[in-house]
Order: structure tokens, then sequence, then C-alpha cells
């Protein structure tokens, strides 16, 4: 299995048990770690260890994003990071509910396998 899939599984694994968007004490804006111990799409790769709240407010396309992910023990090329960054988007400008449908279509875009709900 590609590193591109079982990152992409694992965010679909991960927002879809927490079925909820990491948010800030306000309510509005995403975050990496919320102070509720929510998490983002791409949050939820990132270890406790690396976490450095430098990386709120910046894109997966970030230099302190890319490194937390890196002492997270993921490297991060072209690709991958494209597809990060879709994934962000996904759980920051949709509600949970529409989620799958957003899940399918970066699957597609990227040639990954979606798999079922409960899977």
């Amino acid at each position: 299995m590609s590193q591109m899939q079982e990152i992409f599984d694992k965010i679909v694994t991960h927002l879809r048990t927490q079925n909820e968007k990491s948010v800030d004490d306000g309510g509005y804006s995403c975050v990496y770690l919320s102070p509720n111990g929510l998490k983002c799409a791409v949050g939820c790769l990132i270890s406790k260890d690396a976490y450095d709240a430098k990386i709120e407010g910046q894109t997966a396309c970030n230099s302190h994003v890319k490194k937390a992910l890196e002492l997270s023990g993921i490297g991060v090329d072209e690709q991958l990071e494209l597809m990060l960054i879709k994934m962000q988007y996904l759980h920051d400008d949709n509600t949970p509910d529409h989620w799958e449908e957003e899940f399918f279509k970066i699957a597609a875009q990227f040639d990954l396998k979606l798999k079922p709900k409960g899977e």
C-alpha cells in the first residue's frame, strides 16, 4: 500500500470517527488541535510531541506544518502536499454531512480507494 493511500485512509477514518470539525474556542476558525482535543484532517497526522502552536492558521504547505509532519514520520512530497491541502479544505469548508462526497472526489482525483464506512 502506498504512503498516500495509508495517509488518506488514516484521515478518512479519523474524520469519520470524530464526525465534527476541530475549531477554536470561538467556534469560528478551524485548527489543527482544538482546545477540547479535536484534530483537523491534517492535525490527526501530527504527533503530540511534534505539534507546535505556530502551525495554527497555516495551510499544509507551510514550512512549520511540513516540519511537524516530518517530525511525526511523514515525508511530504509535492503530490502528498496537494492531497493534504485538499483534505484540509474538505474539513474546513464543509460540514461533516458533506465529507463523504468530498472523500469520494479526492479519492478519484488521486487514484485512491475510499473504503466503505464502517470498514
